[in-house]
């Protein structure tokens, strides 16, 4: 006669040789915890969008992509880049007229061990067929150290150059920047504006694979 497993005596503790019931392609069969603790490294899920990694240190999350507002920035030049103070929008603008004004984005949310394999850059931009306007953004890495914190690129987007409205999303892939201690993240966004147009930036994207 069978007997239910909730009727079975519990344990006293749990012990690596602890053997349990499982279903294996409908054959059952048993598993040690021992067996368990050794799944491969590399055992795949993918609930929605991002896999999950089985890894010796816990999950993996792979294809995160995180959003970070303009407002989260800082204005890098003494003029140039404005706040949007009088709206409940979480943007920065750059008015006509302005030469190569800078912008910086930190890359908020990561954690030591984390690996960012790309960003993308979000702006709506107001041009003319006789009026261009131009912008970069750069990925940078800002490395505490005992002379001085050190500021390096990491990699760019191809340089946005248009004549006409434009809805920005430039993104550069093919990274993989393992966050470190001590290191700080940013995107530095530059852009140039002719007359009669102007730029609203909405921030970036970056895009994560989570330790």
């Amino acid at each position: 006669m069978s007997t239910k497993i909730s009727a079975l005596t519990a344990v006293g503790a749990a012990a690596a040789a602890n053997e349990f019931v499982i279903n294996e392609a409908g054959t059952t069969k048993k598993m040690s915890l021992t067996q368990l603790m050794t799944l491969p490294a590399g055992l795949a899920l993918t609930p929605g969008t991002g896999g999950i990694a089985l890894a010796a240190n816990g999950l993996v999350r792979t294809g995160r992509e995180r959003f970070v507002p303009a407002g989260a920035g800082k204005i890098a030049a003494a003029t140039g880049w404005v706040e949007a103070l009088t709206t409940a929008l979480p943007e920065v603008t750059l008015a006509a007229g302005i030469t190569a004004k800078t912008f910086i984005i930190p890359l908020v949310g990561l954690t030591i061990g984390d690996t960012v394999t790309a960003f993308k850059l979000l702006a709506q931009i107001e041009a003319t067929s006789s009026n261009t306007v131009t912008m970069d953004a750069d990925l940078r890495k800002f490395t505490n150290a005992a002379a001085d914190p050190v500021d390096a690129s990491i990699g760019a987007i191809t340089q946005v150059s248009v004549t006409g409205d434009t809805a920005v999303a430039a993104a550069k892939t093919g990274l993989a920047e393992v966050v470190a201690a001590g290191e700080a993240l940013y995107v530095l966004v530059t852009a140039t504006t002719g007359a009669t147009t102007d730029i609203k930036l909405l921030g970036i994207t970056y895009t994560v694979t989570e330790a």
